[in-house]
């Protein structure tokens, strides 16, 4: 039964979290520890709660908008297309990283969108990752990045099924 509700609340925290840390199409660390060491260091980044359409290399298409997230209260919506972040276009780089400056909880940025057909100006406070959240990000980027087969999470899950409830 515990093991049920704890399949519950992940695929829920899921649903919710998973639109905030999609924005990589692949993860481009050499190996796992390189990868957690990478991630650990954004613990204390600011957070946005958007996850991106990368179909098209030319626009910036936002996919999902995370609940309750800094995006959300900002007013995002999916179909939403970044144009520029404090006044720096998204298909420049250099200018980009310039204009994200420390990307910090707590840090105002604007971005310039087009919804509708229509430019719109979206302020956005970013906030900080909770614990549930982060922890969620990195579950998840390791199950997509890292695991090689499906197989190997059940096994491990049966295995210490077992194990968790023979000791409980």
């Amino acid at each position: 039964m515990r093991q049920k509700i704890s399949c519950w609340v992940m695929l829920v925290l899921a649903a919710f979290v998973v639109p905030a840390f999609a924005s990589e199409d692949r993860c481009s660390e050499p190996d796992i520890q390189t990868c957690l060491n990478h991630m650990a260091a954004k613990r204390t980044q600011g957070w946005l709660g958007l996850d991106f359409d990368r179909s098209d290399p030319t626009i910036v298409k936002v996919e999902a908008v995370t609940p309750l997230s800094p995006a959300s209260r900002a007013g995002f919506r999916p179909g939403d297309v970044l144009l520029t972040l404090n006044n720096a276009s998204m298909q420049d780089e250099e200018a980009l990283a310039k204009a994200k400056g420390d990307w910090l909880p707590g840090q105002h940025v604007v971005f310039l969108i087009q919804r509708n057909g229509y430019k719109k100006l979206m302020p956005v406070t970013l906030g900080k990752y909770d614990d549930t959240t982060f922890a969620t990000m990195v579950g998840l980027h390791m199950l997509e990045y890292h695991v090689t087969s499906p197989t190997q999470i059940s096994e491990a899950s049966s295995s210490d099924g077992a194990a968790a409830t023979g000791s409980h």
